[in-house]
């Protein structure tokens, strides 16, 4: 069963004039009884 779905999560961050992709289309699961650090 899963406990935690994250789909197509991105994060950008911008200095300047320049972009910083901390997150590019990331997808996670994390079941019941998993452990993550």
């Amino acid at each position: 069963m899963t406990l935690i779905h994250i789909e197509n999560a991105s994060k950008y961050y911008t200095m300047g004039e320049e972009t910083i992709k901390a997150l590019d289309d990331v997808s996670l699961d994390i079941d019941h009884g998993e452990f993550v650090a």
